[in-house]
Formats: structure tokens, C-alpha cells, sequence
């Protein structure tokens, strides 16, 4: 019987990494024996759906999908759900990945982090994505504090797959590819080199700053403004610290019995450390005018991008009609035109980039 790694994430625990390094060494893989399969939008449609998928549904699917090896792997941190609903239709989600991948033997990998950093993670993602809330907002707003006893997360794909074909990790950043490799039996994963990345989390400088002035940007600008704050330039600054002393213990006592029953029931402990997560020391709010001048920076900047793009098209389309020229008209009169076009060019001083 073939085997399918199913990896579900959970979100912020190193998926888009674990994805990245399939991809990249699909080949390899191959080689190894391994097959990475794709995660087609009729297989992502599962993740809000609420009822079960037809026999139809499940085949088309699968032919999709379309294993051959004897060993496979897929991953996406959807076949959890929706962190913003606490992971609600992992049920179904759980159900309906049972009738596509009936007749494989399953194992369905999840890695979990404790609370505290993962709403903080989760935080940081919406603020990221442009928004401008407060961690209060933020909980209030989505009622996040009680969304996450992955014991029901871990209960609901038991009850489908059985808790033996289950392999529940702990999320370690630094080692990630490593133990994944250890879980699906991977050579080639757990020799993978990873390269730093360029790009680094938000610093307290940036959190503070990003979440002042995303109000007033675009989602251009918010993307630029992004990629800045995110840049090795700001590696000097101290980590983002999100909670207050009162958030980080109502969330911690929330979830301290919880944990417990998830460790009896799954083997996994989760330690909600309160160090180095509170903010002790807020920043200021920015003043109104540090606010204008960053959006007429950004805005000047897009512009620059947004002009040279246009200079390029327009020479694009000059030197394209100089070439139709040339093939529709007789020697004599292709040297005039070419002669009159390099004077108009020659007079607007446009480049020919032929």
C-alpha cells in the first residue's frame, strides 16, 4: 500500500519553509523515492466546506492529483482550516482528506506551538497584511484568546485517521526541515542547507511604526513599506514584544489545564512561557507629520517605479512601429522614415533599446 504524508501545519509553525524546500528539491525527492504532490484549488476547496464531498468530487481529485510513487508528501497549512475560527472544520476537513486518500496509508503530520507565540505570530501576520489594530483589537476583534485547545484540533483528525497514524511535533524554528526529514524518513530533507533569509520579522520599532501608518496607505504602499521595515536594515532592533503583563497571564491561565489533557491525550507538551513576550516599554504614537512625510516618501518612490515602467512601454510601442515601418515600405522610403522617427526621438530624447 502506497504511503501519503498529509503535513497540516498549523499556520506560523515553518510551512511555507517545509513547502519551500519540496519544491525546491522535488527532483531529488523523486529520486529518494518521494513524490510531492500538488495542492490543486479543488483540493483546497475542502477547507470551508461544510458537508461531505461526492464520490465524484473525491475522483476528480485524485486523479489530480495522480500518485505514482510509492511514498508520497503534501502540505498545506488549509487542511488545519482558519485560525481566525479556531481551526473549526478541521472535522470535516479531517473527513473529507479520509474519502480522497482512501486506499493510502496515511500519516498525518501536524507541528503546534504554544499559545502565547502563536497569537502573537498571528499578530504580527495582520499587521503585516495592513492592518492597524491593537493587540486588544486584535483578540477582542477576531475573540482569539479561546480559539486554541489544539487538543480539539488533534481529537477531531484522530477520530478520522486514528491516533496511531497521527505525528504531533512541537515547532522548534531552527530545526524544522530537520525533524520534518525525521518524521517522513527523508534523507534528502534533513540534509537540506538552508539560506538566511533576507528578510526578518517586524522589530519593535516597526511593529509600532507599521501599525501607526498602515491607516493611511494603500495596499501598494503597504506592501513597500513592508518590505523596508522587514529589510536586515532594522536587525539591530530589539524582537517585537506584543503582550501586556495581564493579556500574557489571562492566556496562560486560560489554556494551563488544557495543555495538560493534551499532553495525557497526545503526548505533546506545551509550555506557555511569558518571558520575553511582554512590552514593557512602548514606543510613543507617532506625530502626524512623521505619518504625511512616510506617505509622500512611499508615494514618491511608487511613482518613480510606476514612470519608468511607463517610459519603457512607450519605447516598446515607438520602436515596434519603426519595425513595422520597415517591412511595409520601399528602400528610399524606409531610410526617410527611419530618418524622421530618429529626429522626433532624438528631439523627446528617447533611448532606442533595439
Amino acid at each position: 500500500m502506497k504511503t501519503v504524508y498529509i503535513h497540516i501545519g498549523t499556520h506560523k509553525t515553518g510551512t511555507t519553509t517545509i513547502q519551500h524546500v519540496l519544491r525546491q528539491n522535488e527532483l531529488s525527492l523523486k529520486h529518494e523515492g518521494f513524490q510531492v504532490l500538488p495542492v490543486p484549488e479543488s483540493l483546497k476547496n475542502i477547507r470551508y466546506k461544510k458537508d461531505r464531498i461526492n464520490p465524484n468530487e473525491s475522483s476528480t481529485i485524485k486523479n489530480e492529483l495522480a500518485i505514482t510513487e510509492s511514498k508520497s508528501i503534501i502540505s498545506w497549512e488549509g487542511f488545519s482550516g482558519d485560525y481566525k475560527d479556531g481551526y473549526e472544520n478541521s472535522l470535516n476537513i479531517a473527513s473529507n482528506l479520509k474519502s480522497i486518500f482512501s486506499g493510502y496509508n496515511v500519516y498525518i503530520v501536524v507541528y503546534i506551538r504554544n499559545q502565547l507565540d502563536f497569537i502573537k505570530s498571528i499578530y504580527l501576520q495582520e499587521i503585516h497584511e495592513g492592518h492597524c489594530f491593537t493587540l486588544d483589537e486584535f483578540l477582542e476583534e477576531y475573540e482569539i484568546i479561546e480559539k486554541f485547545d489544539w487538543k480539539i484540533l488533534l481529537d477531531n483528525y484522530s477520530k478520522i485517521f486514528g491516533s496511531e497514524q497521527l505525528i504531533v511535533r512541537n515547532y522548534d524554528g531552527a530545526n524544522i526541515v530537520k525533524d520534518f526529514g525525521l518524521v517522513v524518513e527523508s534523507n534528502v530533507i534533513q540534509n537540506v542547507k538552508l539560506t538566511k533569509s533576507k528578510n526578518i520579522g517586524y522589530k519593535k520599532q516597526a511593529l509600532s511604526f507599521s501599525r501607526e501608518v498602515n491607516a493611511f496607505l494603500d495596499p501598494v504602499e503597504k506592501k513597500m513599506l513592508r518590505g523596508i521595515l522587514q529589510s536586515s536594515s532594522f536587525s539591530s532592533f530589539p524582537s517585537a514584544s506584543v503582550f501586556d503583563e495581564k493579556s500574557a497571564n489571562t492566556i496562560c491561565e486560560y489554556y494551563a489545564d488544557k495543555n495538560v489533557l493534551l499532553n495525557e491525550k497526545h503526548g505533546v507538551f506545551i509550555d506557555n512561557k511569558i518571558s520575553g513576550l511582554l512590552d514593557t516599554n512602548s514606543t510613543d504614537r507617532l506625530n502626524d507629520l512623521t505619518i504625511v512625510l512616510t506617505k509622500m516618501l512611499l508615494i514618491f518612490r511608487i511613482n518613480q517605479l510606476k514612470t519608468a515602467k511607463h517610459q519603457q512601454l512607450q519605447i516598446d510601442e515607438l520602436n515596434e512601429k519603426v519595425s513595422m515601418l520597415q517591412e511595409y515600405v520601399s528602400e528610399v522610403e524606409k531610410k526617410q522614415k527611419i530618418t524622421i522617427v530618429s529626429k522626433i526621438k532624438s528631439f523627446l530624447k528617447i533611448p532606442d533599446f533595439r
